[in-house]
């Protein structure tokens, strides 16, 4: 498909019944790395769109060459069509767009992408098919069946660039980083441009603090014409992270422009172009978050014996903060407050850096509290309550699944979260407290959340 042609020219493909899948993927690629093509196109869309009797396929077609995955798939969810084509693009949608089938509540559906691929006939010929179902087997972390489908592929696609990648992605689940390396460096070498490859490597070498080098993968995503969002954010704060606010903006831009209403990218614009303005002591905000949080803890929440903790309530001492500002002849002067309750108190703050008799306006908490006293709120083993109506089996959905920035994925290695059971028992002033996980990150985790009907703790 060549980029001179006009809108109306491109919307004639819409008049072949069936048409083939290396039809679509280049009608798809000419629009959206054509800016005027694509704003033409997306007009074009628009008009037809006033045709009640419009072909859901069209329809759902249309939107798909524009990205509008979500709602692609809202026109081709019912269609009863089993080609190839329709399938691969309702596959698609399910990866990209958040998916609704009969009133559900609309999501990414790994699951309903891989069922789409793997009855096709195709599946076993054609390597982009082959690469879907792939992806929507590692999408939903379902290693053992994406080892099964690399199997049992042909030598064409094992030596492919999705072939490489995706023997990557089985490597790192593994714990063999090694061995995923070296695959995503000969995926790159049989494709350069292989989206996947270097969106997953740069955001493994992230993780693994090699910034320089996911930094330059980062950007060469940004520099194709048709850059993937994720990358556009990712490459963003690091351009943050880094200072460099003008560059960060310029990435968020671009997400915004693309799609406006993109909720992390506009979070993130705001935030990049605040920056510019204003200067924003992080490091102070932090320790300030930190020590409100520490301060507020229940005593009530710490085990101790009752004679302590009768013994602290009649004196009014409630949290943390009311405690450490007794002094040790306070507690002693009081009825029934011995030497062994005493002991207790001590070893109580000690363990966590802490002392009787601070003085709160000078005295400094010590810098690497993370929460851990508030951990003790939900011990290990301890079954978590679930607001009415939350299906328990969202607790063990795993965050490695969800699609997150780098950021948000940072803090919940920091704090060892892996399922959503695990975040349940850290608080939103844990988060805030992280270095670089400001507001913006910690309200992307409870958004998050939220379409679980579950929040963090307060």
């Amino acid at each position: 498909m060549t980029t001179t042609l006009d809108a109306t020219t491109i919307w004639n493909w819409a008049s072949e019944k069936k048409p083939t899948l290396e039809t679509m993927l280049a009608l798809k690629h000419g629009v959206l790395s054509t800016p005027t093509m694509r704003t033409a196109f997306a007009e074009r869309v628009r008009k037809e769109r006033s045709d009640t009797n419009a072909d859901p396929r069209i329809a759902g077609l249309a939107r798909w060459v524009l990205g509008h995955h979500t709602r692609a798939f809202s026109h081709l969810a019912e269609l009863p069509d089993k080609d190839a084509t329709v399938n691969f693009v309702r596959a698609e949608c399910c990866l990209k767009g958040a998916v609704a089938l009969k009133g559900s509540h609309p999501q990414r559906r790994p699951d309903l992408a891989a069922d789409y691929l793997k009855g096709l006939p195709e599946r076993k010929t054609d390597l982009r098919i082959q690469a879907l179902y792939c992806e929507a087997l590692l999408f939903d972390h379902k290693m053992d069946e994406v080892a099964a489908a690399l199997a049992e592929a042909g030598d064409a696609f094992r030596k492919s660039a999705d072939g490489h990648y995706v023997a990557g992605r089985i490597a790192s689940a593994n714990g063999d980083h090694d061995g995923a390396e070296a695959s995503y460096r000969t995926a790159l070498a049989e494709d350069p441009r292989h989206r996947a490859t270097i969106m997953r490597y740069a955001y493994e070498l992230d993780l693994a603090g090699r910034d320089d080098e996911a930094f330059a993968l980062y950007q060469r995503l940004a520099d194709m014409p048709d850059a993937d969002t994720h990358s556009l954010v990712n490459l963003g704060m690091m351009h943050e992270d880094r200072g460099a606010f003008g560059d960060a903006v310029r990435c968020f831009r671009r997400v915004v422009d693309a799609y406006p209403l993109h909720r992390r990218g506009n979070a993130y614009l705001e935030d990049a172009r605040a920056s510019i303005n204003m200067a924003f002591d992080e490091e102070t905000e932090q320790k300030v978050d930190r020590r409100a949080q520490m301060l507020k803890v229940l005593i009530a929440d710490f085990d101790m014996s009752v004679r302590s903790r009768n013994c602290l309530a009649s004196m009014g001492v409630e949290t943390l903060g009311d405690l450490v500002q007794k002094s040790e002849a306070e507690l002693m002067s009081f009825r029934n407050f011995g030497e062994t309750s005493l002991l207790e108190i001590k070893k109580l703050l000690v363990d966590r850096g802490l002392r009787l008799g601070m003085d709160l306006a000078v005295d400094e908490l010590p810098p690497e509290f993370t929460g851990a006293a508030e951990a003790e709120l939900a011990p290990e083993g301890q079954p978590l309550e679930l607001p009415p109506g939350v299906d328990p089996a969202v607790l063990s959905r795993v965050f490695a699944d969800m699609d997150l920035s780098i950021r948000l994925r940072k803090a919940l290695a920091t704090l060892r979260i892996t399922t959503v059971q695990d975040v349940l028992t850290h608080s939103e002033g844990e988060f805030l407290s992280l270095k670089n996980c400001g507001q913006t990150t910690t309200n992307e985790l409870k958004g998050r959340l939220a379409e679980f009907g579950i929040s963090l703790r307060p």
